[in-house]
């Protein structure tokens, strides 16, 4: 499912990444969950062993989240109430909060985070995606017929075009190279014997 957060995020991260490459000749590298320097924004475990994604970095919103976990004296402390003081104890922090989500299931986390009005998700398995409503109503996992297994599910097209929607043609191959003459002689106009060569080979 395309959401705008996404789109959100992704260019949020470039606009520090190009920069710092072009004007400082820094490559940003790989951080895993979190961006360093900003927080809170990572995922957190819950008391029934899942995760759920908060970002609450900015100052207004990080004060929501402290009344959400019950805890508004945070907002004020010396350590948190700052951009910059949040960076600096960012792993502290992390911690902090994920003492918090543990003592709840996702599912009363996310209420407390959405009544106090802070981004949040959940982190989805497989079992999430089918049973989520969205999902379905977004025709996001779609069924089409496989030769072998018979109604195949597979995920949807994105993103979704009034006028050019897309759609799903098969399921895929059975064996590969299934498809290598309408591939190569069709689409790519090459002789049988161009192919053969290729065979012969071991080139396709």
């Amino acid at each position: 499912m395309i959401d705008t957060a996404i789109y959100e995020s992704v260019f949020s991260v470039m606009e520090s990444m190009i920069p710092d490459y072009l004007l400082a000749d820094y490559v940003r590298e790989r951080t895993g969950n979190i961006l360093p320097g900003v927080a809170p924004s990572s995922i957190y475990r819950t008391k029934d062993d899942t995760y759920v994604v908060i970002g609450a970095n900015a100052d207004a919103v990080f004060s929501r989240l402290t009344r959400a976990m019950g805890q508004p004296e945070l907002a004020e402390h010396d350590d948190y109430k700052t951009h910059l003081a949040r960076g600096k104890n960012q792993k502290e922090l992390d911690a902090l909060i994920e003492r918090w989500t543990k003592t709840l299931d996702a599912k009363h986390v996310l209420e407390a985070l959405e009544e106090q009005g802070v981004p949040s998700g959940l982190i989805y398995s497989a079992a999430d995606i089918v049973k989520d409503p969205h999902y379905a109503a977004r025709d996001m996992i779609v069924k089409t017929e496989h030769p072998q297994l018979g109604e195949f599910p597979m995920p949807g097209v994105v993103p979704k075009l009034s006028r050019t929607p897309g759609q799903i043609d098969h399921a895929g191959s059975v064996k590969p190279g299934e498809a290598n003459e309408a591939i190569y002689q069709s689409m790519l106009g090459m002789t049988s014997e161009k192919i053969e060569q290729l065979q012969a080979r071991g080139v396709i």
